[in-house]
């Protein structure tokens, strides 16, 4: 058994490290090793309180005479003889932080953030999505899918959520985003056309209005709703939402 040991001081309240150290090698007991410290400690203080300047070095344990003594000096790498291997190509080392994090899967509370953020769904969307891991992996299939044929994600999600589908392959994927596809053929977008329309369902429903105007929000769901009834649900719902209220709120109403 060898044991080896750094050894180097400073002064108290000094923050730096000293910019020497001290090798003590190959001393075989930890009694030995225990008083060579405690010696080198002694003999470093002594010589830097009188001024001299430690340097870089190897010492060994004279047990006979309880003292240290110079092995060897170093002060720079190649007073070690390193020297380059050839047929070791240069070795790129990730910090454990980093190893870590693309070990980890993506826990469910940080999924639902992201799904949050990221597409702009709901709360409530995104954790009954994040329930199953599958369903989460094939909704984000489904929303890249969509993209080609500008299927929101929210759409998506709603669609999902709603209608309790469980995706678990990539033929459920295929078929919601086709669902969706299909059903907006034919959809109302001319913000003029829906104009017309909401102003029609307005004048129907004069007591909705009331109640919007004193206060209580459901009213415009119950105007949404016959919008929604009298274009058999083919109709951009959030243009319809932006068109009632800015007629509602600005009073331009029959």
């Amino acid at each position: 058994m060898r044991l080896e040991a750094n050894v180097s001081v400073r002064p108290v309240g000094q923050k730096e490290l000293p910019n020497y150290r001290v090798e003590l090698k190959n001393i075989n007991s930890f009694r030995f090793m225990t008083a060579a410290i405690e010696y080198e400690i002694k003999r470093q203080i002594e010589a830097l309180e009188k001024g001299e300047k430690l340097t870089q070095e190897t010492r060994g344990w004279n047990e006979d005479k309880r003292e240290t003594y110079l092995q060897r000096s170093k002060e720079e790498a190649h007073d070690y003889r390193y020297f380059p291997e050839p047929d070791l190509p240069e070795l790129k080392m990730k910090s454990e932080e980093e190893r870590v994090k693309e070990e980890m899967v993506e826990l469910p509370q940080a999924k639902m953030q992201r799904f949050v953020s990221e597409y702009g769904i709901s709360k409530q969307n995104a954790q009954v999505l994040v329930e199953l891991k599958e369903v989460g992996y094939y909704f984000e299939k489904a929303v890249k899918l969509g993209e080609a044929q500008q299927i929101k994600p929210q759409e998506l999600a709603n669609y999902i959520v709603n209608q309790k589908i469980t995706l678990a392959s990539q033929d459920q994927v295929l078929r919601a985003v086709e669902f969706i596809a299909a059903k907006r053929v034919g959809i109302i977008e001319d913000e003029a056309v829906i104009k017309k329309i909401v102003l029609e369902v307005i004048k129907k429903n004069p007591k909705s209005v009331e109640d919007y105007k004193r206060g209580k929000l459901n009213a415009l769901q119950a105007l949404i709703g016959g919008v929604m009834r009298k274009t058999q649900g083919k109709v951009n719902v959030e243009k319809v939402m932006v068109v009632l209220e800015k007629k509602l709120k600005s009073g331009d109403t029959p």
